[in-house]
C-alpha cells in the first residue's frame, strides 16, 4: 500500500523494508513541515506501542530532562486538570504506561491491546510533550522537582519533591554511584559527564526559568522521534499526528547533536566515597571498576559482539576473566556491565568488597590476563555456547520487564537517534553470522585486543566506603536550612510559606476536583474479552503427571519441573534457596562445573532454579512449596536438555568446600545489591512474614531472614563445613525423588511426541524414594521493625490478613485497589507526601498491605494509611468513574501474557487449584461491584489498619529520630 517517496498526511516514506528476523516491515516517515521522525514496525502483534522520544543532552547535573519528564504529565492544554496521567491510567486498559529519562533521550511510551485506548495515549502524551501547562504553573516544579518547605515561621523549613527524593534514594546505593559517576571519568567533555537524572544538591540548582528554557530548546517535533509498533490502522495515526499536532509546527533547528568524546591518550583514575552505616566494618567494602568506552552504537556487530564477550569474560559460570580473578583473591565478587543506549557504550569490569589497597593490583591482574587470552586463544566450545545463548536470546526476545515492541523501540534508537541505520540493530542474523566465524578465527581475541588491551580510553573507578556519610549530609543539610531561615528576611519566609500553603492548597484541589471531563472514556463494552481458559491437558508419561499447554511458540519447548518441596524439614527451609543457586554450578560425577555451564549454554536457552510456595484452595496455611526448574530449549535439543538435568538432580557433588563458600559469598553479594536495588519489595515481604504462614516462609527463602542465615554461614562456614554439606545433601535427597515431581511442557502441539520420548529417559533415571511430607508451626508475631539503612530516604509497608479477620477475598476489593492506588495514595503520598510513589496489594490469600517507597516523612503516611476508612466513607465516584476503575482493574488481572507466561501461569493455578470458573466469578464480582460495596469496605481497612503492624526501611537518623513507634530497631548491614 505504501509507496517510498510519496506524502502520507504530511508524512513522506523515505524507507521501506521487510525485516524478516522479527517478522515486520519497517516503514520510515519524516513529516515534511515539522521534521519529526517517525517509524512503524508493521505487523500481527495485537500489543501495540506508541512512543514519543526527544534527544535530551543534560548541561548539567541539575536534572532538568528527569524533571521535566515528570512535569510534562502533570497537565497540558487540553488535558488541563492537575494530575491528568493517573486521571489517565484509571480508565486505561494499557499494558505499559511510563516514561524513561536515559543520559541523552527522554522516552514516553504506551502500550495497549485495545485500539480506542492507543488512540487515547497518543493524544495524551503528544499534548503532554508539546503543550505542557509547566509555563502557567510553577508548583508543578515545586512538587515534581523540589521546593522548600515551611507550614509556619516558628517551623522547620526542609527539602522535598519527587525527583529529590527519587535520586536521594538512588545515590544511596553504592552501585548506581559506581555506574553513574564512570561516566563522569569517561566522558569530561561531552553531556555524558553530566547526571541526567540528577545529583541531589545540583536538583536544588533548578529553578522555573531553567526548566522552561531546557522544554523550549529540545521539546519540539523537529528533535522528535515517533514509533508505532503493531496491528493498526496507520493511515488513520498519520492523519491524527499530523492535523492535530505536527501540521502546526514548522522546522526548527535544534542544537542536540550527541557529540562523542575524544579517545584518551593517557587513562584516568577517580577515587569517591559512598556511606555505610555507624556500626559497619569497613574492611572489604571497597568497589574497583575498570571502564572502558567501546567504539559506537551504531556499530551493530560490534555492539552484539560485546554482549556475547562480556559473558564469555565474566557471565557464565566458567567465564575466563572472572575466574582468573577469583584466583587471585578476589573472591566471587566480580561482574562486568554493559551499558548500552548511548553513542559510546561503556563496558565495566567490577570488583565488590574489595579494599583501595589493592587497585593497582586489580587493573594489573585484568591486563594481564587479556593479554594471556589473546595469546593462549578462547576454547571454541566457550564460544559456541556463548553465541548459542544470545541466539536463543534474540530469537525468543521474551522480556518480562518491557512489552516486546518496546524492546524494538530501543534498539532501533540505538541507531536512529545518532543518525544510523534505524533498522540496523533488528538485523541480528548478518552480525551473527560475522560473529560466528569466531568459532575458526581468532574473531574475541582481536576484539579484545583492540577494545580493552589496546585501548586507552578507559578508567580506573574506587568507590570506598565511609562511615556515616548519609547522616553527615542529612545533618549538613539540616544546618544549612537553620542557618537560610536565620538569614531570611521576614518577607522571604513570608513567600516560602505563602508558596508552602498555595502548593497543598492546589494538591487539595487535585484530589478533590472532578475530573471524569477531560480524560477520554474506556467502557466495558470496549474491552475484548478473551477466554480465560489457559488449556491446561493433564496426562502421564512414566507415572508422572504432566501439565500440557499447546501452544504456538516458534520452535520453542518450555519446560518446568516441579518438585515438592513438602518433605524438606521446617529447619532446612533456607537451605532450599541455597540449593537452587548451588545447581549447575556444581560438579557432577559426569561434568566439572564450567564444563557443566557449557553443556547447558550449548544445547538450551536457559535453566533456572527457584522455589515457588504455592497456597492450595486460597488457604495460607495449606502450603505446597515446589522446587521449580524451567528451562527452555529448541525441539531438537530436548534429549541433551533431559540428559544434563538428570546429571543436576541425581549426580550433583557438595564436596568442594571453597566452590561452595565462593558461591554463599556471590549470593550473599548479589542480596546486598538487591536491598538496594529493591528495598520496598524487602520491606514487604518483612512485613508480611509477621502475619502469614506462607510470608514466613518466603521470607526464609528470599527475605532479610535468608540474608542473614548466608551472612551466619560464611561467618562460621569453615568451623560448620560438614554439617552444612550434610544438610545441603539431605535437602536435596528429600526434593529430587520421582515420586515429587510434576512436569509441564508449554509447546506447539506438534513438539509433544518428542518431549515424551526425552521425559521418559529422564524419569527413568530418577531415584523414586518415598519422603514423608512435614506440617510446619511458623511463629507469627508483631514485630513493627525499623531497620536501618545507608540510604537517605524511606520505605514502609503496613497491612495484614483479612481471613485473620474472619472477612473472605472477593473481585470487588481489586476495585478497592484501583481506587486507593489511582487517588487517595496517588494524592495523599506522591502528591502531598512528596514520596515517588505509593501501592497496595490484596491477595487471594487475604494479605493486604499498603506501600510507600523513596518516602521523605513515612510517619505522616503512616497517618496517610490511617485515614482510609475516612476516605472509604466520604466517597462519592459517579457510575462513569466507577466504570473506569472497573476496566483499569480488569486491564490489570488480564495482561497479555507471552507463551511461556501462559503455561506458567496454567501451572500456578493448577498448584493453587483456581480453576477457570472461579477466575470467571472474580471478574463477575469486578464488573458488579457497587459504590456501596466500596464504601462498605471501609469497615475491613479499619481492622487491617487497627491490627498496627508494619516495617520500614530507612535512613539511621529517621528511624531513631521516630525510634518510639518500633519494637525493634537494627542495621542491616553488619
Amino acid at each position: 500500500m505504501f509507496q517510498i517517496g510519496l506524502l502520507y498526511h504530511g508524512f513522506r516514506l523515505i524507507k521501506k523494508e521487510k525485516i524478516a528476523e522479527i517478522n515486520s516491515l519497517m516503514l520510515e516517515f519524516k513529516h515534511e513541515k515539522s521534521g519529526a521522525r517517525l517509524i512503524h514496525l508493521q505487523n500481527d502483534e495485537e500489543n501495540k506501542v506508541f512512543s514519543i522520544t526527544f534527544k535530551t543532552p543534560p548541561k548539567d547535573n541539575s536534572g532538568a530532562a528527569h524533571v521535566l519528564e515528570h512535569c510534562v504529565l502533570r497537565g497540558s492544554r487540553k488535558y488541563s486538570i492537575n494530575n491528568p496521567c493517573v486521571e489517565l491510567m484509571k480508565g486505561a486498559i494499557s499494558t505499559f504506561f511510563n516514561a524513561f529519562t536515559f543520559k541523552d533521550k527522554t522516552v514516553y511510551i504506551g502500550a495497549s491491546m485495545n485500539h480506542k485506548d492507543l488512540d487515547n495515549i497518543i493524544d495524551f502524551y503528544m499534548d503532554g510533550v508539546l503543550n505542557p501547562n509547566l509555563y502557567n504553573s510553577p508548583e508543578i516544579l515545586m512538587q515534581e522537582g523540589w521546593h522548600y518547605e515551611l507550614s509556619s515561621k516558628d517551623g522547620t523549613i526542609e527539602y522535598n519533591g519527587i525527583v529529590l527524593n527519587e535520586m536521594r534514594s538512588v545515590f544511596s546505593s553504592p552501585e548506581s554511584i559506581l555506574a553513574r559517576n564512570a561516566h563522569k571519568s569517561l566522558f569530561p567533555t561531552t553531556s555524558y559527564r553530566f547526571e541526567a537524572g540528577g545529583i541531589p544538591e545540583s536538583i536544588l540548582d533548578l529553578n522555573q526559568e531553567k526548566l522552561e528554557r531546557f522544554h523550549k530548546e529540545y521539546y519540539h517535533p523537529s528533535n522528535s522521534y515517533i514509533y508505532l509498533y503493531g496491528k493498526m490502522d496507520l493511515v488513520e495515526k498519520l492523519k491524527f499526528l499530523n492535523e492535530e499536532y505536527l501540521s502546526k509546527y514548522t522546522y526548527k533547528q535544534i542544537a542536540s547533536s550527541i557529540i562523542p568524546e575524544n579517545q584518551f591518550d593517557k587513562a584516568v583514575q577517580v577515587i569517591e566515597d559512598y556511606s555505610i552505616s555507624q556500626n559497619e566494618k569497613e574492611a572489604n567494602k571497597t568497589y574497583l571498576s575498570l571502564n572502558f568506552v567501546i567504539g559506537k552504537s551504531t556499530d551493530s556487530e560490534l555492539y552484539l559482539a560485546f554482549e556475547i564477550l562480556k559473558y564469555i569474560l565474566l557471565d557464565s559460570p566458567a567465564a575466563l576473566l572472572k575466574q582468573i580473578l577469583v584466583k587471585a583473591d578476589f573472591k566471587e565478587n566480580i561482574y562486568g556491565v554493559l551499558q548500552k543506549n548511548m553513542l559510546q557504550p561503556v563496558f565495566s569490569i567490577v570488583a565488590k568488597n574489595s579494599e583501595v589497597s589493592r587497585k593497582d593490583e586489580f587493573k594489573k591482574i585484568i591486563f594481564k590476563a587479556l593479554r594471556e587470552i589473546v595469546h593462549i586463544g578462547i576454547d571454541k566450545r566457550i564460544i559456541r555456547a556463548a553465541l548459542n545463548l544470545k541466539e536463543f536470546t534474540v530469537r525468543e526476545m521474551n522480556d518480562l520487564k518491557f512489552p516486546t515492541g518496546f524492546n524494538y523501540n530501543l534498539k532501533i534508537l540505538d541507531s536512529w537517534l545518532y543518525d544510523g541505520d534505524a533498522a540496523k540493530h533488528l538485523y541480528y542474523k548478518n552480525n551473527l553470522n560475522s560473529i560466528k566465524t569466531s568459532l575458526t578465527n581468532d574473531y574475541f581475541e582481536k576484539l579484545i585486543e583492540k577494545y580493552l588491551v589496546n585501548n586507552l580510553h578507559y578508567s580506573m573507578f574506587v568507590l570506598q566506603p565511609k562511615k556515616g556519610l548519609n547522616l553527615l549530609k542529612s545533618e549538613n543539610e539540616k544546618k544549612l536550612l537553620g542557618n537560610l531561615k536565620e538569614n531570611l528576611s521576614e518577607n522571604s519566609l513570608d513567600k516560602i510559606i505563602r508558596d508552602t500553603v498555595k502548593l497543598k492548597e492546589i494538591q487539595i484541589t487535585a484530589s478533590t476536583e472532578k475530573k471524569e471531563y477531560a480524560i477520554p472514556i474506556i467502557t466495558i463494552d470496549d474491552i475484548k474479552d478473551d477466554s480465560i481458559d489457559l488449556n491446561t491437558f493433564e496426562e502421564e508419561c512414566s507415572g508422572v503427571k504432566v501439565l500440557k499447554h499447546p501452544i504456538f511458540t516458534n520452535g520453542i519447548v518450555y519446560v518446568n519441573l516441579y518438585f515438592s518441596a513438602k518433605a524438606v524439614d521446617q529447619e532446612l527451609i533456607p537451605y532450599l534457596p541455597l540449593l537452587c543457586n548451588l545447581l549447575g554450578k556444581l560438579d557432577t560425577k559426569r561434568y566439572k562445573y564450567f564444563n557443566l555451564s557449557n553443556e547447558i549454554v550449548l544445547n538450551t536457552g536457559g535453566v533456572s532454579y527457584s522455589i515457588k510456595p504455592f497456597a492450595r484452595n486460597n488457604s495460607d496455611k495449606e502450603l505446597s512449596p515446589q522446587f521449580m526448574i524451567q528451562a527452555k530449549v529448541l525441539v531438537n535439543r530436548l534429549p541433551a536438555l533431559f540428559d544434563i538435568l538428570g546429571d543436576i538432580v541425581n549426580n550433583s557433588i557438595f564436596e568442594n568446600d571453597d566452590r561452595l563458600l565462593q558461591i554463599i559469598k556471590h549470593i550473599k553479594a548479589a542480596f546486598e545489591m538487591n536491598i538496594n536495588r529493591n528495598p520496598s519489595a524487602i520491606v514487604s515481604q518483612r512485613l508480611t512474614s509477621y502475619f502469614s504462614e506462607r510470608g514466613n516462609y518466603m521470607e526464609q527463602l528470599w527475605g532479610i531472614s535468608f540474608y542473614e542465615f548466608l551472612r551466619n554461614l560464611e561467618k562460621s562456614f569453615y568451623i560448620n563445613a560438614e554439617e552444612i554439606k550434610s544438610k545441603l545433601i539431605k535437602t536435596y535427597d528429600l526434593v529430587f525423588s520421582k515420586v515429587n515431581l510434576t512436569a509441564s511442557v508449554t509447546a506447539a502441539p506438534e513438539d509433544y511426541k518428542k518431549f515424551q520420548e526425552s521425559f521418559s529417559h529422564f524419569c527413568s533415571s530418577l531415584r523414586n524414594h518415598t519422603v514423608e511430607l512435614k506440617n510446619y508451626d511458623f511463629i507469627l508475631s508483631r514485630r513493627n521493625e525499623g531497620i536501618k539503612a545507608p540510604n537517605r530516604i524511606q520505605f514502609l509497608s503496613k497491612g495484614y490478613n483479612l481471613k485473620k479477620l474472619e472477612y473472605r477475598y472477593e473481585g470487588g476489593l481489586q476495585v478497592l485497589k484501583t481506587i486507593l492506588k489511582y487517588d487517595y495514595l496517588s494524592n495523599m503520598v506522591r502528591i502531598k507526601g512528596g514520596a515517588y510513589g505509593s501501592d497496595i496489594n490484596i491477595t487471594r490469600l487475604g494479605n493486604i498491605y499498603l506501600s510507600s517507597f523513596m518516602d521523605p516523612n513515612f510517619t505522616n503516611t503512616l497517618k496517610t494509611f490511617n485515614g482510609i476508612p475516612g476516605y472509604l466513607e466520604r466517597l462519592d465516584i459517579s457510575n462513569k468513574e466507577l466504570n473506569n476503575y472497573m476496566v483499569k482493574t480488569y486491564s490489570e488481572i488480564n495482561a497479555p501474557l507471552t507463551p511461556f507466561l501462559k503455561g506458567f501461569q496454567a501451572d500456578c493455578n493448577y498448584f493453587q487449584r483456581i480453576s477457570a470458573e472461579d477466575l470467571k466469578h472474580e471478574q463477575d464480582e469486578i464488573f458488579s461491584v457497587t459504590l456501596e460495596d466500596i464504601r462498605n469496605y471501609k469497615y475491613l481497612l479499619y481492622e487491617i489498619i487497627d491490627q498496627d503492624y508494619f516495617c520500614v526501611l530507612g535512613s539511621q537518623d529517621k528511624i531513631e529520630e521516630n525510634g518510639m513507634i518500633f519494637l525493634n530497631t537494627y542495621n542491616i548491614f553488619q
